[in-house]
């Protein structure tokens, strides 16, 4: 099963993780190459939620104080919940959120797109089974599209790695 390293917000460890270290469900997930002003931008998000009766996983790269403490206001009055995770860009594990996003097969929002995040939410979002942890998501079902990638990549730099190695005349 594929996992990946990514932290859930601070703010919302106790409100997830306070009396379990894992849960397993199926989640709707959302991927948002941004940052997260205001809640009302992701109030679709809810709105979904509360239609599919399902759990959400939002993965962006931060959220402001004053969105942190609006969402947990709406996950307490209406029972709706969501899971945030941020990404902060790394320079280690640039393509995070896209192979996370190809996972899922879930869409990332961007305004690199023009993408409009309240918009566009629901249509680039999917629904999959997922194991989380404060530290850690696992999906149930591998993304044969991203094997093909990483595998391409590697036969790539095998072979451009061989070419390096028959300049300096080593056998490899």
């Amino acid at each position: 099963n594929p996992s990946f390293k990514i932290n859930i917000d601070e703010s919302f460890i106790n409100t997830y993780f306070s009396n379990q270290n894992q849960t397993t469900k199926t989640f709707i997930v959302s991927i948002i190459d941004g940052f997260i002003e205001r809640d009302t931008e992701i109030f679709s998000l809810f709105e979904m939620c509360k239609k599919e009766k399902l759990p959400a996983i939002l993965i962006c790269r931060g959220i402001s104080e004053d969105a942190k403490r609006n969402i947990k206001q709406i996950i307490l009055k209406n029972r709706v919940y969501v899971y945030p995770y941020t990404i902060k860009f790394d320079n280690n594990d640039p393509f995070l959120i896209k192979d996370i996003a190809k996972s899922c097969g879930a869409k990332i929002l961007s305004s690199e797109f023009h993408d409009n995040i309240y918009k566009d939410l629901e249509e680039k979002t999917e629904v999959c089974k997922l194991t989380i942890t404060k530290n850690k998501i696992s999906f149930y079902e591998k993304s044969d599209t991203l094997i093909k990638e990483i595998n391409k990549q590697l036969k790539i730099e095998n072979i451009e790695i061989k070419s390096q190695f028959k300049d300096l005349n080593i056998r490899l």
